[in-house]
């Protein structure tokens, strides 16, 4: 007879997920990199909204980019793919514009927050941010996931203002193009 052996409950979203085999790729949700270049409009209409300089340099201290709240600016890694810029872009600017925690005191709210908002923003546009968005969310949500309940009125109030302030750029480019 066995002794010692529990059971207990647990989350799994494909059970082929839970296996990896020689020369396949890992699990999506824990990469961090977009690595395609397919946004560049969207980029681009993104920096002509920002309420603060956007400016791609080399040197980000080792991460994608930053909100300089300091010097209201944003940093962009230039040496990003396309995609990977514009997706940190949607989250700097979420900083930007929409952050009002406490960032030494409350980073952990602020981030899940930051990166919720822009997953939810590049969704609309379809663009699909997930396969850094959700590690990233995850990380920081620490295994409790009342904290992204908890700000979830918060993202989508957010969200749907952030995506109406990019509609309004969309709509007066089509009125100035006809």
């Amino acid at each position: 007879m066995i002794n010692d052996i529990t059971y207990r409950r647990t989350v799994i979203f494909d059970i082929a997920d839970t296996y990896l085999h020689k020369g396949v790729k890992p699990v999506p949700i824990l990469e961090d990199k977009i690595d395609n270049n397919t946004t560049e409009d969207f980029y681009e209409i993104l920096k002509s909204i920002s309420k603060c300089p956007v400016i791609e340099c080399e040197n980000t201290f080792g991460g994608k980019g930053y909100y300089d709240s300091k010097n209201n600016k944003i940093i962009i890694n230039s040496d990003l793919t396309q995609d990977d810029k514009t997706a940190t872009l949607l989250h700097e600017m979420t900083h930007s514009l929409y952050d009002d925690f406490v960032y030494k005191e409350e980073r952990q709210k602020s981030e899940i927050f930051v990166e919720s908002v822009a997953f939810l923003v590049a969704d609309y546009f379809n663009f699909d941010t997930s396969l850094c968005s959700f590690g990233y969310i995850t990380h920081w949500a620490k295994d409790n996931i009342n904290e992204v309940i908890k700000l979830g009125k918060k993202i989508q109030d957010t969200s749907k203002e952030f995506i109406k302030m990019i509609e309004d750029k969309l709509d007066n480019q089509l009125k100035i193009s006809a």
